[in-house]
């Protein structure tokens, strides 16, 4: 994402909250999703919240008690739900 103009912060002490905070921004997050019947883990965008639903690219719109129990650690070491991981992606400097 770097060598495409994009800075990016791995951050380990988000909320959804905060994810409401930078997606309100225009400032996506990379988060990772797991649920009980996959196999491995899914890599999404959060882009977008309303109400009490979360827009996520590739998998749609889930709402944020869903959300927040697919939310998972990035190197699973805490398991599935509760995650507070992410990285942001600031949009390109002009």
């Amino acid at each position: 994402l770097r060598k495409l103009g994009v800075d990016v912060e791995c951050r380990i002490d988000l909320t959804v909250a905060v994810l409401k905070e930078y997606v309100g921004r225009g400032i996506p997050v990379i988060v990772s999703v797991w649920q009980e019947d996959w196999y491995s883990d899914h890599w999404t965008v959060v882009w977008g919240f309303c109400d009490d639903q979360v827009y996520l690219t590739n998998y749609g719109t889930v709402s944020v008690d869903m959300f927040s129990s697919m939310w998972s650690d990035m190197d699973m070491r805490d398991g599935v739900g509760g995650s507070s991981e992410g990285i942001v992606c600031y949009p390109p400097r002009r």
